[in-house]
């Protein structure tokens, strides 16, 4: 007669199964087949990996968003002013994901009528809680920007396309923010000549200082210059060690006459004219003059770099 196994026996058997224990061992603990054992193993297991190994539906609905036309215009100006994308990518996209065809002068007159109402808004703040400023010229599609920032809470206090970046067009640009007043004590820039000839001019008493970006950049492009420097002096001397290590196997006047060749630049003279050993002296000490005066130069670098 089978014997009639309750839930929390086959719950047990199943547990011990798939732990590893031997399954003849655990036939013969509850006095069953092999058999039981490994049907409640199979089940358990079955179980097991329809809970940790169900497939994610990613079709569940997250939220229901009605489209209206008022949607549309804040989707093009997100892909524009966001995402950075092109007129005909953003009609691409309404046609590909919403199934709407939109022209590319709607586009442009969605964009043109944000920028107004954004210029209006702008207009209206005050500047004089502005203490400490950074002005630059921004290039966008070959048109410089003239970009002026509060350094403390980074607003922009000005983004203004221009078609050049001249003293006179930045002297007009800084009159319009003088009248929303912006009269900073301190503005932090490049030097830019146009920009530094307009704030001397406009805004007299406003110290202006120069930015760290610029010096740091030619202190690395000097520092890397003489490290390349260096190494190929190092390799340079490798390469002289070695000749003339050759030279003196050919004996005293041999490397004089060599190391005469490498130093002057008449050494055609030298090799075609008899010479005696006294006059190749003279002429290679009048070369080690001069590489002294250059070996001076270059410690006067290392000590500039030193300095910084």
């Amino acid at each position: 007669m089978q014997r009639l196994l309750t839930p929390e026996l086959k719950q047990s058997i199943a547990l011990q199964a798939i732990s590893g224990n031997n399954v003849t061992q655990l036939a013969q603990k509850h006095q069953v087949c092999r058999n039981t054992v490994y049907r409640q193993k199979l089940l358990a297991q079955t179980a097991i990996d329809e809970v940790f190994l169900a497939p994610v539906l990613n079709n569940k609905v997250l939220f229901d968003l009605p489209v209206t036309k008022d949607f549309l215009r804040q989707v093009v100006l997100g892909m524009l002013l966001i995402c950075k994308a092109s007129y005909r990518d953003v009609q691409l996209f309404l046609r590909d994901v919403f199934d709407t065809s939109v022209s590319i002068g709607t586009i442009f007159n969605i964009r043109d009528d944000a920028c107004h109402k954004a210029a209006e808004i702008n207009a209206s703040y005050r500047l004089d809680a502005i203490r400490q400023s950074s002005s630059d010229e921004i290039y966008q599609r070959n048109k410089p920007h003239l970009a002026v920032v509060d350094i403390y809470s980074r607003f922009c206090a000005s983004l203004s396309q221009e078609d050049c970046r001249d003293a006179e067009t930045w002297s007009i640009h800084l009159l319009d923010l003088v009248e929303q007043g912006f009269q900073p004590e301190v503005n932090i820039s490049d030097q830019a000549l146009g920009m530094k000839s307009a704030f001397k001019e406009v805004l007299p008493d406003t110290e202006h200082r120069f930015d760290h970006f610029h010096l740091i950049k030619a202190l690395k492009d000097l520092v890397r210059y003489l490290k390349n420097r260096r190494a190929s002096a190092i390799t340079h001397q490798i390469e002289l060690l070695e000749q003339m290590e050759k030279a003196k196997q050919k004996g005293v006047v041999g490397l004089i006459c060599y190391i005469a060749w490498i130093l002057t630049p008449n050494s055609i003279l030298l090799i075609s004219k008899p010479m005696t050993i006294s006059c190749i002296l003279s002429s290679f000490e009048k070369q080690i003059v001069f590489l002294a005066n250059r070996l001076i130069q270059v410690r006067k670098f290392r000590f500039l770099r030193s300095i910084f």
